[in-house]
C-alpha cells in the first residue's frame, strides 16, 4: 500500500510484508544489537533506508506479544515516548486510522503521525503494518513535525519455544535532521524498543487479568467504539499541508490486489491453528498526562551522536 492510500489491506499486502521480512536479497547486515539481528536496505528514489530486525524470545508466546502491541491501555507502560494516541476511524474489523505523537529531545520538535493500520493472524504469523495517510480531521499541529511512515510492520511468528519477532520500517520523521544520521539513530533505537516491548510483555498477562481482561477488540473480544470511516476508499498522495511534510519520497513498490482480507475473526483466547483476525500496528494508545520531557531512550540516542 502506498502513502496516502486508504482501503482495506488485502491478503496480497500481507504476503508482500512477509516477502520483505524473510527475503534478505539486497539487504546489508549490520552488527547485532543485544541479540537482535539488524539489516538495512536502500530504496530507489528514497533518501530514507528501510530497516529490518529479527529476534527470538523463548519466554513469551506470539499471542501475548501480539496483544501487547495492540492494547491501548497497556501501551503507556512500555512506550514512554508517547504523548498522545487517538483512535480516529474504523475502516473494518482489520483496518483503522489512528494518530500518534511522541516526544523528541531538545532542540528537536516533537513528531506526530496519522497512519492507517492493518492487522491479521494467518496460521503461525501474527501481523501488523501501517502507512501514513492524510485526512482533514487531523491537520498538522503547531510545534509538531508531521512524520511519514512509508511502511512499518511486525511479523510475530509462533515457534515451539515461544516466538520470533520480525520488524520492518521505512520511516521519515521529517524536519531538517540529515538522513544519514536518522538511519544510524534508527539502527540503535529500534533494537532498544524491541527490548522494552519484550520486558513489558513478561508482565502483561498478570496486568491484563486486572485491567479489562475481556477487552481485546483486535481479536474480536469486546466492543470497538471507533466510528466507521465515512468516506469511500481513496488512493492519493498525502497533501502537502505543512512545509515539514515531505511528499517527494517514494515508498517501496507494493503489488495491490483487488481481493479483500478474508481471515476469520477468531474469538478464542488460546493460540490455535487456523486463521483469525486481529492486530494493530504501533497502535496509538491514549495518554491523558502528556510529559514534555524527552524519554530516556531518546536522550541516550541523541547524546551518542552529539558528543
Amino acid at each position: 500500500m502506498q502513502v496516502g492510500e486508504i482501503r482495506p489491506a488485502t491478503v496480497d499486502d500481507f504476503k508482500q510484508l512477509l516477502d520483505i521480512v524473510f527475503s534478505h536479497e539486497g539487504w546489508e547486515s549490520k552488527p547485532n544489537k543485544g541479540g537482535v539481528k539488524v539489516w538495512t536496505k536502500s530504496i530507489p528514489s528514497s533518501p530514507v533506508k528501510m530497516i529490518k530486525l529479527a529476534v527470538d524470545f523463548d519466554d513469551i508466546t506470539a499471542l501475548t506479544l501480539y496483544d501487547v502491541l495492540h492494547d491501548p491501555d497497556f501501551r503507556p507502560i512500555w512506550d514512554e515516548s508517547m504523548i498522545e494516541g487517538l483512535d480516529i476511524y474504523k475502516i473494518d474489523d482489520f483496518n483503522d486510522i489512528g494518530y500518534y505523537s511522541l516526544r523528541c529531545p531538545r532542540p528537536l520538535k516533537n513528531r506526530d503521525f496519522v497512519n492507517q493500520r492493518s492487522w491479521g493472524i494467518f496460521g503461525d504469523d501474527h501481523m501488523i503494518m501501517n502507512h501514513t495517510i492524510d485526512i482533514e480531521e487531523m491537520p498538522v499541529k503547531k510545534d509538531f513535525v508531521r512524520g511519514v511512515s512509508y511502511l512499518t510492520g511486525y511479523v510475530v511468528r509462533r515457534t515451539d519455544t515461544g516466538c520470533s519477532v520480525h520488524y520492518i520500517t521505512q520511516n521519515d520523521p521529517g524536519g531538517q535532521v540529515p538522513k544519514f544520521i536518522l538511519d544510524k539513530i534508527s539502527c540503535v533505537i529500534a533494537p532498544k524498543v524491541l527490548e522494552k516491548i519484550h520486558n513489558a510483555a513478561l508482565g502483561y498477562e498478570e496486568w491484563k487479568s486486572k485491567n479489562r481482561p475481556n477487552y481485546k477488540p483486535w481479536r474480536g473480544l469486546g466492543s470497538d467504539s471507533k466510528p466507521l470511516w465515512p468516506k469511500s476508499y481513496q488512493s492519493c498522495k498525502a497533501s502537502n499541508s505543512s512545509p515539514t511534510l515531505d511528499t517527494e519520497k517514494v515508498s517501496p513498490n507494493i503489488d495491490v490486489s483487488n481481493s479483500s482480507l478474508t481471515s476469520q475473526n477468531g474469538r478464542a483466547e488460546t493460540e490455535t491453528t487456523g486463521q483469525y483476525g486481529s492486530l494493530d500496528s504501533l497502535a496509538p494508545a491514549r495518554s491523558d498526562t502528556p510529559n514534555t520531557a524527552a524519554s530516556p531512550i531518546a536522550e541516550e540516542i541523541i547524546s551518542e551522536f552529539i558528543r
